[in-house]
């Protein structure tokens, strides 16, 4: 199941909130992604940015908006998506399966062309056989949860210089939805 809401962030806040994570000097590269930085603003429910407590409250409004049980936020981490030259209209990177038990809340802090792709296929799937489900359009304030049962894939923008996106995982259930967005997923 995929929630998304276009209502949970303030815009004010939101610029605040980007400004100071892009203005951030810790950004971290994995060689097997050298063009997705992030920063880890709390790891296993400790706060290491005085930004991770407005962050919390955020994913806290989000879930009381989409009717969310968060018993616990385990990591916060903010990505940056930098420019791709010359990008194709559906154009993603390497697709990711991350299966955890957590759940995970993406919060866009950017509108760009930088798309998140969410495939049909879950643990089993050749990465290479994947099939298109959906995909997002980065909206500023656009919060969704991603089925970790599935496999996903970022896409870099190519109209801006970096896309910047928060990512929450956390340990909780979905009580009942109908405030927002609802897409199943068989």
């Amino acid at each position: 199941m995929i929630i998304f809401d276009d209502l949970s962030i303030d815009r004010e806040e939101l610029l605040k909130i980007k400004a100071y994570i892009s203005n951030l000097e810790t950004w971290q590269i994995k060689e097997e992604d050298p063009i997705i930085e992030s920063i880890d603003l709390v790891i296993d429910g400790s706060e290491t940015y005085d930004i991770a407590e407005k962050l919390v409250k955020w994913s806290d409004s989000f879930a009381h908006r989409n009717r969310i049980d968060i018993s616990k936020i385990v990591n916060i981490k903010a990505i940056k998506l930098n420019k791709k030259e010359n990008k194709e209209e559906i154009d993603f990177e390497e697709p990711r399966y991350e299966p955890s038990s957590l759940s995970t809340l993406i919060f866009f802090l950017d509108d760009s062309d930088a798309h998140m792709f969410i495939f049909n296929e879950g643990e089993e799937a050749d990465k290479d056989d994947l099939t298109v489900y959906t995909m997002f359009s980065p909206v500023a304030g656009r919060g969704f949860v991603l089925d970790n049962t599935k496999w996903h894939a970022y896409s870099m923008p190519s109209g801006i210089d970096a896309q910047y996106l928060i990512k929450v995982d956390f340990e909780g259930k979905i009580v009942s939805n109908q405030a927002s967005t609802v897409y199943d997923l068989e």
